[in-house]
């Protein structure tokens, strides 16, 4: 829980984002750069589609993060970016 509440990881993922956003002209250069900078892979076919679905849903008035932003903070509380196998 404290990765999707904490402020700290909020921050975390904001920055990744930006990070990311710069890093390719689609979202699919994007996808592709967050898995590199985050897991040193690219994505399987499957996550790369289910990435590019969550990134065109609408945002919500209530939402904090962008639609980036929220897949940043994903991406870092996802089980293969807190446990070394």
């Amino acid at each position: 829980l404290f990765a999707l509440n904490s402020g700290f990881m909020v921050a975390q993922a904001q920055a990744f984002a930006k990070r990311v956003e710069a890093a390719g002209a689609s979202d699919e250069e994007r996808v592709t750069a967050a898995y590199r900078l985050a897991f040193g892979r690219p994505p399987e076919p499957a996550e790369r589609e289910l990435a590019l679905r969550f990134l065109k849903l609408p945002t919500k008035p209530d939402d904090k993060l962008t639609r980036w932003g929220q897949y940043a903070q994903v991406l870092l509380a996802s089980n293969e970016m807190m446990y070394v196998d």
